[in-house]
């Protein structure tokens, strides 16, 4: 006896092909059913798998508006059971966050299975902007500590260019910080007392507080506006690339080059050239050159 979907050779007791799963024979009577046949055509039995011999081995995939997305997929006993095992272990080890629904039917059914896997929805944007925020305040907790009664630097690497540099990247990252925590600003009297500890609080900051467009200050409260907030990622950036270079460290003072004054009394062996004032020499924070001018003293001969 041959099978009437897919002609495979079948024993003569058979009721179901075991290529393609498909009933041969009516399961009251005993008779051959007729191919695509909803019932027996000799006793009137309904044949309860044609319709979903119809779709066997067929795969659906659907996704919703709302983001819900349905995998469902039918196969043959034989098929299905190598599908349903290759499946378990993708989604097992690939897959996480997501709810896996693996019907398998007892092997001695004439049957078919259906395998159906669904997943919540990927991070929203909120989900993805809390996940950043934790990043950023994770680094800025390894440069500045709120550990004590008042801020401390702790990770002095902040990759500036000049000392005046450094105290702007102090600044904005120390105001972000507190922006990130409570969503407010920092005391002027805080910040002072950072800058002041590590060593750049001087005119020049306390110019630039005034006179820039990443904060604001209200008050007794500094502010970091929208500008602001970029530099300070881009800052936090940079303190962790190691590609970039830290060329102004705290901490460490350039030395004054000078130029040596020669002065040569050829025509006036008598001439005597008067000493540079020690004072004149640390006057100036500035690279400089000096030219003493030598005083003559004649002496009189009789």
């Amino acid at each position: 006896m041959d099978c009437i979907y897919c002609q495979n050779n079948l024993p003569e007791r058979a009721y179901f092909c075991p290529s393609c799963a498909s009933q041969c024979k009516c399961k009251f009577c005993a008779e051959l059913l007729v191919k695509d046949a909803k019932v027996c055509v000799f006793c009137g039995e309904e044949v309860s798998m044609a319709k979903k011999i119809q779709g066997l081995n067929t795969i659906e995939f659907t996704e919703t508006e709302d983001g819900r997305r349905t995998f469902k997929a039918t196969f043959s006993d034989s098929v299905g059971q190598s599908i349903i095992d290759s499946l378990g272990l993708i989604m097992s080890n690939k897959i996480t966050g997501r709810t896996l629904n693996i019907e398998i039917p007892d092997q001695d059914e004439e049957t078919i299975e259906e395998t159906i896997i669904t997943h919540q929805p990927a991070a929203t944007g909120e989900d993805e902007a809390s996940l950043l925020r934790t990043i950023e305040l994770s680094k800025l907790e390894q440069i500045i500590s709120l550990d004590t009664d008042k801020p401390i630097l702790i990770e002095p690497r902040l990759k500036a260019k000049s000392k005046r540099e450094f105290g702007q990247r102090l600044t904005i990252l120390f105001v972000y910080y507190k922006n990130l925590l409570d969503g407010g600003g920092v005391q002027r009297k805080a910040l002072t007392a950072l800058l002041d500890g590590a060593g750049v609080e001087d005119g020049n900051i306390r110019s630039w507080l005034t006179k820039n467009p990443l904060i604001s200050i209200s008050g007794d409260s500094v502010i970091i506006n929208p500008p602001g907030i970029d530099a300070a990622k881009r800052f936090l950036a940079e303190v962790f690339d190691n590609e970039v270079p830290d060329v102004w460290q705290l901490h460490i003072v350039s030395k004054i080059v000078r130029k040596p004054v020669k002065s040569k009394v050829e025509d006036h062996p008598s001439e005597v050239e008067a000493p540079i004032p020690a004072e004149s020499i640390f006057a100036s924070s500035e690279v400089e050159e000096e030219v003493s001018t030598p005083i003559y003293i004649s002496s009189a001969i009789s």
